[in-house]
């Protein structure tokens, strides 16, 4: 009964997508440009047809495929909250000492950059940055002056304090107002592919139309049969027929989110992996989500928690930053132990001369 249940089913879905079909293109699927069928009346998108080859030919003119989207800046949004925090922490200069003001900012940084403040995130609060900036501010007060004798000059240690704090503050609370401007032109914003065309993608999906300065612009959603309710929403609809690397490199997509869908889940394990693969950010809503209370690694889509997959450890910036250390702590110890080993080696090749210099194993 598989063949027929299946032909069943697909009957019925261009049958149902051909009523449904609006006018001026809406719902297309945006990689497709072959012609609608004059039988049918069904659009490209809804007939789900394969995806096209690079090139074709009609009436005797190779027709070149559409040009990818131009990629979004999103990743700039964490650059611009970094610059913040440098010119407020450079605004304690005239109020202590250089060397204190440097050190006090290195020791900063460092803390917010550690407490993963530095990432791309939808909600902007500087009400939410309160603990890190505490915690920031406490050990750069703490370790400068460990490091050199207390602080004396025109404020005290509790007020020099309280003024890095609050130039922290107002530092992220203008930058915040600059990035949600952005996002709202659509500068600043993350196009971003929905899977899943059901309530609660489509509820996703109005969200991210609705509210720019969440920093998502929906550039499609896939599904195969979607609810009349995300059809309404005037976005492309993506047959899942099509491999989700094509989509995401064709749409130039920054930002998946995954919804439910009837995708297995064994089959959402190729998302996490292509989307991994091809440097996007993937997003998860979680099972029983109504329940659900944020953590470190969520999101908060309006009224929608969100679930960050964490990339693999070797593409994040900590693991980069190991990378360097390691290579220039490594260096530098073989540079100042050369001599060192230098003489150890000529005391083993001395003693013993058929012993190698270098034990293996």
């Amino acid at each position: 009964l598989f063949p027929y249940t299946t032909l069943f089913r697909s009957a019925n879905t261009v049958t149902t997508s051909a009523a449904q079909s609006t006018p001026g293109g809406i719902g297309m699927d945006p990689l497709s440009d072959q012609e609608p069928s004059a039988t049918s009346g069904a659009t490209p998108a809804e007939v789900r047809t394969p995806a096209p080859p690079k090139k074709r030919t009609r009436g005797g003119a190779v027709v070149e495929p559409p040009k990818p989207a131009r990629r979004s800046r999103a990743h700039l949004s964490p650059v611009i909250v970094l610059v913040g925090d440098v010119v407020a922490m450079l605004a304690l200069l005239p109020l202590t000492k250089p060397v204190y003001a440097v050190l006090s900012a290195l020791i900063a940084l460092t803390v917010l950059g550690l407490l993963r403040t530095y990432r791309r995130r939808l909600t902007l609060s500087a009400l939410d940055d309160l603990p890190p900036l505490v915690i920031a501010v406490a050990l750069a007060t703490l370790g400068r002056d460990l490091l050199f004798e207390p602080h004396v000059g025109l404020l005290p240690t509790g007020g020099l304090a309280l003024a890095q704090f609050g130039l922290l503050m107002l530092g992220r609370c203008v930058t915040y107002a600059l990035i949600r401007g952005s996002r709202r032109r659509g500068t600043l914003s993350a196009r971003t592919l929905v899977i899943g065309g059901g309530f609660v993608g489509a509820r996703i999906a109005l969200n991210a139309v609705e509210h720019r300065e969440l920093g998502l612009e929906a550039v499609g959603i896939v599904d195969d049969n979607p609810l009349p309710e995300t059809r309404s929403l005037n976005l492309p609809i993506i047959s899942q027929i099509r491999p989700l690397s094509e989509v995401i490199t064709a749409l130039q997509v920054d930002t998946v989110v995954v919804a439910f869908s009837e995708v297995r889940d064994l089959d959402l394990l190729d998302t996490l992996r292509t989307c991994d693969r091809l440097d996007s950010e993937l997003l998860v809503v979680p099972r029983l989500f109504e329940l659900s209370s944020l953590t470190g690694d969520m999101e908060l889509l309006r009224d929608m928690p969100l679930t960050r997959v964490r990339r693999a450890p070797y593409r994040t910036l900590e693991w980069r930053l190991k990378r360097l250390f390691d290579i220039a702590a490594s260096a530098s110890a073989l540079i100042v132990l050369s001599p060192l080993l230098a003489l150890i080696g000529a005391a083993v090749w001395l003693s013993d001369r058929s012993a190698p210099v270098l034990f293996r194993q």
